[in-house]
């Protein structure tokens, strides 16, 4: 590519795409458009009253329905996708089964990052006790959470829906969870560290 060209291209104002959702309803239009034409060549036929062209005002009646037809497909296909489009990104749900030791504790250790780091300072009331890493139940509520809260606040535009039903839902239910999880916990006193010595009260991280 020349000088003149790189500085032709710089000139060009830059063109954002064009999302998917929006090409198939401008797709839609159009197939629409063409439907209407074909539509009024059926009445111009049928006021000529051309006796032979039986076989083309069936051809183009076909032609019309399946245009139509056409048309509400991708009509749907449009407002499908932009629904999902609108909902996020799917997220992979986190797990704790099968983990290598390795894995296990680099998981863990992101987590902790992200309740000191995320939940502790920013929803303090819904934030766990300290012993939380030793109660596999508040292990999986607290890294589905997490997992839930990176969906919607790790991308350039956070989601608005999904970020008021994290507070009006999800964070609530975890928080109320995790209370009766750690009912019988205080500070220097965890009733997960408890059932290790006695496994028949109950059980906690293995």
């Amino acid at each position: 590519m020349t000088g003149d060209q790189q500085a032709g291209d710089r000139g060009r104002p830059h063109e954002e795409p064009v999302p998917p959702h929006e090409t198939l309803a401008a797709l839609a239009a159009q197939i629409a458009d063409i439907r209407e034409k074909v539509t009024c060549l059926d009445a111009v036929i049928d006021r000529a009253a051309l006796l032979a062209a039986g076989d083309i005002r069936r051809r183009v009646s076909r032609l019309t329905a399946d245009l139509g037809k056409l048309a509400s497909q991708v009509e749907a296909q449009a407002a499908t996708l932009a629904k999902a489009m609108a909902a996020g990104p799917r997220a992979q749900a986190p797990t704790w089964v099968g983990l290598r030791p390795d894995d296990h504790d680099k998981q863990l250790a992101e987590l902790t990052e992200w309740v000191d780091g995320i939940l502790r300072p920013s929803y303090p009331d819904s934030a766990p006790a300290a012993c939380w890493p030793n109660h596999w139940q508040a292990v999986w509520e607290l890294s589905t959470l997490a997992a839930e809260w990176r969906r919607i606040y790790h991308q350039p535009v956070p989601d608005l829906a999904g970020a008021l039903d994290f507070h009006d839902r999800w964070l609530p239910g975890v928080a109320r969870r995790l209370a009766a999880i750690q009912a019988g916990c205080i500070p220097g006193r965890c009733i997960a560290t408890e059932t290790r010595q006695h496994p028949a009260h109950g059980s906690s991280v293995p």
